[in-house]
């Protein structure tokens, strides 16, 4: 691009507005070309997230909730209470 004129500060100046433009105009063409990669990313993340409907998703083997607590009393513990209930009636 050519750009002429008889006054030179004004020569500049129309340079200097055309670079800004320019500038301008790859910013936002960058940060278009970067929130796209936000919204395709997140239609990926629908598709993947139907997958992970499927599956079992977060497991944790061997966790406490995962089997009945043991309810069963030992006859040790039976013997305690009952030499406890002996020795209050006493």
């Amino acid at each position: 691009m050519v750009i002429s004129g008889s006054d030179g500060d004004k020569v500049f100046d129309a340079k200097e507005h055309l670079l800004n433009l320019e500038e301008d105009y790859l910013q936002d063409v960058t940060e278009n070309e970067y929130l796209q990669t936000f919204v395709r990313g997140s239609d990926q993340g629908k598709q993947k997230g139907a997958v992970a409907k499927q599956a079992n998703g977060f497991v944790v083997k061997g966790a406490p909730w995962e089997h009945a607590p043991d309810t069963q009393v030992s006859p040790a513990v039976l013997y305690l209470l009952n030499s406890l209930k002996i020795a209050k009636k006493s």
